[in-house]
């Protein structure tokens, strides 16, 4: 049985796609990735996360409005919100809170710090064999 913290990754430049998914893994997490927040609202139409982390700038729905809308859907709205972004503007941050984000976190940002807001989020219990 898959004890492992099933994530959903929506971001659409590969190269974060990989970075994310590699590290993730690392620390123990399942990955799904997303390439954009259609995607997003398609797989989580189907199947169950224990934390969703998105990027912001996206093509179709951006991660704002991905994190809004999320928490406007029964079965999901509890679920832990990361937002990722290169926006570092003043009222950003404050934009994806509002959105009902558990965490934002400007790109580019340190992965230790990327890994504890998920254990932070979503502890995990312990592995018993």
């Amino acid at each position: 049985m898959n004890t492992k913290p099933e994530v959903l990754v929506v971001e659409d430049e590969p190269s974060m796609q990989i970075l994310l998914r590699h590290v993730l893994a690392k620390a123990g997490y399942t990955i799904t990735v997303a390439p954009n927040g259609l995607e997003a609202k398609k797989i989580l139409g189907g199947r169950t996360f224990d934390l969703i982390c998105s990027d912001v700038m996206m093509s179709g729905i951006d991660g704002i409005q991905l994190c809004t809308w999320a928490h406007q859907q029964e079965g999901i709205r509890d679920i832990p919100f990361i937002i990722l972004s290169s926006r570092a503007q003043h009222g950003e941050r404050e934009l994806g809170m509002e959105a009902g984000a558990n965490a934002y976190l400007t790109k580019p940002f340190d992965i230790e710090e990327l890994v504890k807001m998920f254990e932070t989020l979503l502890p995990r219990k312990a592995e018993t064999e």
